[in-house]
Order: C-alpha cells, then sequence, then structure tokens
C-alpha cells in the first residue's frame, strides 16, 4: 500500500495524514498497539471533530463509525421540488 491518492485531481499525491505514524509505531512498540490504540485519537478537519477510540475486535463499533464518517451531511429524501419550481427541505420536528 503506498499510501497515494488514487483518482481525481490529486491522483499520485500523498494521503493527508490525521495521526503520525511514527506515533503509531510507538505505540506498538511499547504494547498499547496490540490491544487499542490510547486517547485522545481525536481528528479537527475542516471544521469537524471525531474521536475514534475503537479497541481490537470489536467490528461492530468498527462499523458504526464507517457508516458516521460516510454518511451523506443532508438527506436528500427530505427534499421536494414544489409544483413553484422551488425547493423545500422537510424537518423532522415542526
Amino acid at each position: 500500500m503506498k499510501s497515494l491518492i488514487p483518482l481525481g485531481e490529486a491522483a499520485g499525491r500523498p494521503l493527508k495524514r490525521l495521526i503520525d505514524p511514527d506515533l503509531g509505531l510507538a505505540f506498538q512498540s511499547s504494547g498499547w498497539g496490540s490491544q487499542y490504540v490510547p486517547p485522545p485519537l481525536v481528528v479537527n478537519a475542516d471544521g469537524f471533530s471525531l474521536r475514534a477510540l475503537i479497541r481490537n475486535g470489536q467490528r461492530a463499533q468498527l462499523e458504526k463509525l464507517c457508516r458516521y464518517v460516510t454518511r451523506p451531511a443532508i438527506s436528500l429524501e427530505r427534499f421536494e421540488v414544489r409544483p413553484d419550481g422551488m425547493v423545500s427541505w422537510l424537518l423532522r420536528k415542526a
């Protein structure tokens, strides 16, 4: 694995790293890496923050995190084009 961006305008450039790889190696060599990465494993990027502490073997938690990270910011199912051509967004709670 080369850690390069595969597609788009930035193809071939290195991926942006959110945690120092040397820090990860230090955790592994100290024995921490065999069970979990100790907190704080927090990423702050583009106005968002994410705490992603998942212990080794917690597949359900990992899946939950992946679903959260890849979900759309806005539900397109709640948008509606009105007869006058305007777009309305239906709120969950009125």
